[in-house]
């Protein structure tokens, strides 16, 4: 397994089974002999999830090795949070002015958004990131080929490039003397905005919640389990034992095969 893979695999186990099930099901936390469990004894994974949170993905580089708030400070982030709701879900003045010719039209409002009302709590402390590993909380540095290929997307998603391109400061769209740009088909569009998979890997590996549809549910048999994500109702299917298809058989969300070690359930994925 790459790097990458490791790391994808650490982040997914590290989150479905601390974030999403500490948020969602108080049971899972009990003592063992508490564990909600299937007929053959496997632990319980089957139910319905919310995994949205206010701790964020990577860790706040002031923050360093900090992997852990106190109560007050939890408290506090969770405090802005409901202020913040509060101001951006209040009602639009009828007597506004419209907005500037050739400026951003904005997307959803704060009625859509739902991203969490608290942080969450991992053997008892509140996270500063969903990431644990590495120790600095943060995602580690992209490869000279990750960083093309980051700076392509961006490119042909429509911002040029330069990163702070910003079209309704620009008398022309810059891509018009191309061969070919950023609109000029459905397939160049990026896959979340199609809706072919939802932006930000809700439906994983890693699962990661995003701004809104943070809705899992989980559905366990003896040979399968299956994450299905509100968001784009992507469903990923994990295989209990046996093997892992031949790499030329691609999916969008990978070939999952899991195992059990204990009480815990182990996925690898592949052929993405």
């Amino acid at each position: 397994m790459n790097d990458r893979a490791l790391f994808l695999r650490r982040a997914l186990l590290g989150f479905l089974t601390g974030a999403a099930l500490l948020a969602a099901a108080p049971a899972v936390l009990a003592a063992e002999s508490e564990i909600p469990r299937t007929p053959t004894g496997r632990p319980d994974l089957s139910g319905t999830y919310d995994i949205a949170t206010l701790t964020p993905t990577e860790r706040p580089a002031n923050l360093g090795q900090t992997s852990a708030l106190g109560d007050q400070e939890a408290a506090a982030i969770a405090q802005r949070a409901q202020t913040t709701t509060e101001f951006l879900a209040r009602a639009s003045d009828p007597e506004r002015d419209a907005p500037r010719a050739g400026g951003n039209v904005g997307g959803y409002n704060y009625f859509w958004l739902d991203p969490g009302s608290a942080s969450f709590r991992l053997d008892g402390e509140w996270r500063t990131s969903i990431i644990t590993d590495p120790s600095d909380g943060r995602m580690p540095p992209m490869t000279a080929r990750g960083d093309e290929l980051r700076r392509t997307r961006l490119e042909m998603w429509g911002r040029g490039p330069d990163p702070a391109n910003n079209l309704a400061d620009s008398s022309e769209a810059w891509w018009l003397d191309r061969e070919q740009g950023p609109y000029d088909g459905p397939e160049i569009r990026p896959f979340g905005e199609r809706c072919v998979l939802g932006f930000g890997s809700p439906a994983g590996p890693p699962v990661l919640p995003v701004v809104y549809n943070n809705m899992k549910r989980i559905v366990q048999t003896e040979d399968y389990v299956l994450i299905l994500a509100e968001m784009v109702h992507d469903a990923r299917i994990i295989r209990i034992g046996g093997e892992h298809e031949a790499p030329g058989n691609l999916r969008w969300l990978g070939d999952s095969v899991g195992h059990w070690e204990g009480d815990t359930l182990l996925v690898e994925t592949r052929n993405f």
